[in-house]
């Protein structure tokens, strides 16, 4: 990290043809990998979250097994028992996030008086805490 930190400040290089030094600055611009690799770079709960997916808002639901904590992420609700406040998703028509959407519920979270409402925002929000990767400047999450 501090390696791609000192390449986004610059870093001292030598030109050939001129004969001179000159600061060279190198800037990640894109970030990619599988769910768990993605849920570690931008510090999200991944599937574990309300919220998982990290380019929309799309929100997970609860089977009717009480025993099963786990979330599920369907288009369609219109089938399901219980009652939720989104009947159905158009994929054309996600409710995306944004950079500063995402970085507000970074703060929200990371201020939160007491653990456990840490814990439920983290959840409610699919985000753990500040990436790493956003002190880069070059990279947008979203």
């Amino acid at each position: 990290m501090r390696e791609l930190l000192e390449l986004a400040i610059g870093v001292s290089a030598y030109d050939a043809l001129l004969r001179s030094l000159f600061a060279l600055h190198a800037y990640v611009i894109t970030g990619f990998g599988d769910i768990p690799t993605v849920t570690m770079l931008m510090h999200m709960k991944g599937h574990n979250g309300l919220c998982p997916c990290r380019m929309c808002r799309i929100l997970g639901i609860h089977t009717l097994d009480s025993q099963n904590k786990m979330l599920y992420v369907t288009l369609s609700r219109c089938n399901h028992p219980m009652p939720t406040d989104v009947v159905e998703y158009r994929p054309e028509k996600l409710p995306l996030r944004s950079h500063d959407g995402f970085m507000a519920h970074v703060k929200a979270v990371e201020s939160a008086p007491t653990e456990v409402q840490r814990e439920v925002l983290a959840k409610e929000y699919g985000i753990k805490g500040t990436p790493l990767l956003s002190t880069l400047g070059s990279l947008r999450f979203s």
